[in-house]
């Protein structure tokens, strides 16, 4: 599991030029505002306190992250899961976000603090999570 994984306060969000469920994500970091690809349903709006794998970061699995191209747009790392993270192993496959109290963008975070960070979903999240998974034929793994 990851020490390296940061809270990361998104600015803004926009549809990727290169295609339709790509997004891209300016997100503040603490020590620098970085852009993000990140895919998937449109769950992440400005104002949400997400966790991020920056690069030089090594996930459960996975090599260590690093600045890629997507399309022709720089990541400067990851938004990602609980699940992928090693939080939440049987999670949603989705962004996770969190609960901004008390979080302050480039603050650390680690699993063992991660029920106490999950936020509540917003109205229409379990809608868009059923829509995406029909469209997607994967099962919808929010437990309710």
């Amino acid at each position: 599991m990851s020490t390296d994984v940061v809270v990361g306060l998104v600015v803004e969000v926009h549809i990727h030029p290169g295609g339709d469920f790509i997004r891209l994500a300016m997100v503040d970091i603490g020590s620098s505002m970085v852009q993000i690809v990140f895919g998937g349903p449109d769950l992440v709006c400005a104002g949400d306190f997400v966790p991020v794998a920056p690069p030089g970061t090594r996930l459960p699995g996975r090599k260590k992250m690093r600045r890629a191209k997507f399309r022709g747009q720089i990541s400067h790392g990851m938004l990602g899961s609980a699940a992928e993270f090693g939080w939440q192993p049987d999670g949603p496959d989705e962004v996770a976000l969190l609960n901004p109290s008390g979080l302050h963008p480039g603050s650390r975070l680690d699993g063992a603090r991660w029920p106490d960070l999950q936020a509540e979903m917003r109205p229409g999240h379990l809608e868009l999570r059923e829509r995406w998974a029909a469209r997607l034929r994967t099962p919808n793994k929010v437990r309710g």
